[in-house]
């Protein structure tokens, strides 16, 4: 039996939109437990990625038999304030909800040379939430990139999946 997690806690994430307006320094903005960073209306993206999670968890709990493998994979992900939070902390855009995704694995060793396996990826086919959306209006997102209030960067938008492979050595 095996257990493996892995636990990123973010203390401080600061940016500031580049290029700083007028030549002067950009102020920096603390993105910590929110969905961002993420570039303003006609302010360039500062080439970060989105998603400052306050903390994450990915964990496998893992057991073998013999030349058998199976295991269970769990993906947290806490609640996020919205994007738009830093800047206008009484925003109308909400963020995220926590969400979990879960993934069974395994796997057969037939003999030295082939090895089987399978696996069911998004186990309990959890949708995404709904993020970065105006509760107060129900339109509008507060990044303003796209139509859909479904964030395919941070959630599963495939549902569940299933996979078959085999190795084989020569």
């Amino acid at each position: 039996m095996s257990l493996n997690s892995v636990f990123n806690y973010l203390i401080t994430f600061k940016s500031a939109p580049l290029p700083p307006e007028a030549g002067a320094a950009g102020q920096l903005v603390e993105y910590a437990g929110t969905l961002g960073p993420s570039g303003n209306a006609g302010v360039a993206e500062n080439g970060l990625n989105p998603g400052a999670f306050r903390w994450k968890l990915f964990s496998t709990l893992g057991y073998s038999i013999g030349p058998a493998e199976l295991s269970l994979q769990w993906q947290h992900l806490p609640s996020a304030k919205s994007i738009s939070f830093p800047s206008t902390p009484n925003t109308p855009f909400v963020g995220s909800p926590a969400y979990n995704l879960f993934n069974l694995n395994g796997s057969f060793r037939v003999n030295d040379m082939v090895t089987m396996r399978a696996g069911v990826e998004n186990l309990f086919d959890k949708a995404p939430p709904l993020s970065d959306y105006n509760a107060v209006t129900t339109t509008g997102l507060a990044t303003n990139i796209g139509t859909s209030p479904i964030n395919a960067y941070f959630f599963d938008v495939i549902g569940r999946r299933y996979f078959v492979g085999a190795s084989v050595r020569f």
